[in-house]
């Protein structure tokens, strides 16, 4: 079953750090803004960590009518998230 490789890799991979976290107004808008990123290459995703207030006048400019706010203080070791 090709299904469950996906969960057997992540499992024992967990997240080492947060990158960057941005608070949208919507579920909808936070999920076309995570499909942008992701379609990024990985030299603009690097550009728009140093960048992040520039995600839509930049990097993603389809999602430029949308708001986003940074959210530095989330940023950083995942266990300030866990805790």
């Amino acid at each position: 079953m090709q299904g469950r490789k996906g969960a057997r890799y992540t499992h024992s991979r967990r997240i080492q750090e947060v990158k960057m976290v941005w608070e949208a107004e919507s579920y909808a808008s936070a999920a076309r803004l995570e499909y942008a990123i992701k379609q990024l290459k990985r030299e603009d995703k690097q550009s728009l960590i140093q960048r992040p207030e520039d995600v839509t006048l930049i990097f993603i400019p389809a999602l430029e009518e949308e708001s986003y706010q940074v959210r530095k203080e989330y940023c950083g070791a995942v266990s300030k998230l866990i805790s």
